[in-house]
């Protein structure tokens, strides 16, 4: 891990000073693949915040916040653990995440949170000479469908990511409009997301999905879900436009 590297995950966890923020900022702003970092960091960042349980056993929380104090003391261990230690921690919570919901493909089943979680860490982000023009081509060709009123014109597309959870295919696409930042999620063979409720007779499921306000519908045998930083009804106002009504 370089220095530009430990800076991004030091701007996640506010360690930074003023102008070393300020420097970060700069660096992650002009530099693609340093974006791609800052917002897997955050993902995972949510995630564990969603995922750890808080510490009941007080003794062996002590023992163990010793423990590290005691290699912090150590010139070798603390530089071990400045290089490596958001390597392992990622590497941990994918492997978690695998073990616990590998298995066999239930089509037309519920989105469970944790295939919610794989959508961040297991799609993998396409370079930006390996996109075709169009998202919604993309989408059709790599996962099967794409929102029948997407309109491309109205979006800044900064990434597209895509792969396979738990033998799905499935696209998270991030992007902007004149409002703010917004995430879009296309899986197949999928009926439902655990855990989103219908509040009115409206064909959309509300909800949080890594503590942002979400919205999903059905397409098919496809759920595609709308993820962004703002009100539920201006989300659901934004999916109504990408649904065609």
């Amino acid at each position: 891990m370089n220095d530009n590297e430990l800076d991004v995950h030091a701007l996640v966890d506010g360690e930074l000073t003023a102008e070393q923020k300020a420097e970060a900022e700069r660096h992650v702003a002009s530099d693609a693949q340093a974006q791609v970092e800052y917002r897997w960091v955050v993902c995972i960042k949510q995630l564990l915040s969603c995922k750890c349980r808080k510490v009941e056993d007080e003794e062996c929380w002590t023992k163990a916040m010793k423990q590290i104090a005691a290699m912090d003391r150590t010139k070798g261990a603390d530089r071990f653990v400045e290089k490596y230690a958001w390597s392992f921690c990622a590497i941990f919570v994918i492997a978690i995440a695998t073990a616990a919901f590998y298995g066999p493909s239930r089509t037309g089943a519920d989105l469970t949170s944790g295939e919610m979680a794989s959508l961040f860490t297991e799609l993998k982000p396409m370079e930006g000479s390996a996109r075709p023009d169009s998202v919604s081509d993309l989408l059709r060709s790599r996962v099967g469908t794409s929102p029948s009123g997407l309109d491309e014109t109205m979006l800044v597309i900064d990434e597209v990511a895509t792969g396979m959870i738990q033998g799905k295919k499935a696209a998270r696409v991030t992007c902007s409009d004149a409002i703010g930042n917004l995430m879009l999620f296309v899986i197949e063979d999928t009926r439902a997301v655990e855990g989103l409720e219908n509040p009115a007779a409206s064909g959309m499921m509300t909800g949080r999905l890594n503590d942002l306000p979400c919205v999903s519908w059905r397409e098919g045998r496809f759920i595609v879900i709308l993820a962004g930083d703002r009100q539920i009804r201006d989300l659901m106002s934004t999916a109504d436009s990408m649904r065609g009504l």
